[in-house]
C-alpha cells in the first residue's frame, strides 16, 4: 500500500485502519475509537484486505507504516 493509495481511502476508512494498526487489531477497541460498530469495522478490515491482496497483520503493518511517514 503506498502512501497515495492509502490516502485515497475514504475518511471513515483511514479512521478505522488507524484505529485498528493502533489497538493491534482489536476490532472492539477500535469500534470505540471510531464510535462505529464492530460489525462495521470487521467489514472494512476484510473489505481493505481484499482490495489490497494482503493479511490482517501485513495491511495493519502498512497502515503503521503509512501512519508513522505522515508525522
Amino acid at each position: 500500500m503506498t502512501q497515495t493509495e492509502f490516502e485515497s481511502l475514504g475518511f471513515m476508512t483511514r479512521a478505522v485502519l488507524e484505529a485498528m494498526a493502533a489497538n493491534d487489531g482489536d476490532a472492539k477497541a477500535a469500534s470505540k475509537a471510531t464510535g462505529s460498530s464492530v460489525r462495521s469495522v470487521q467489514s472494512i478490515m476484510c473489505r481493505m484486505r481484499k482490495r489490497f491482496g494482503m493479511s490482517s497483520g501485513e495491511l495493519l503493518d502498512a497502515v503503521k507504516n503509512r501512519t508513522e511517514l505522515a508525522r
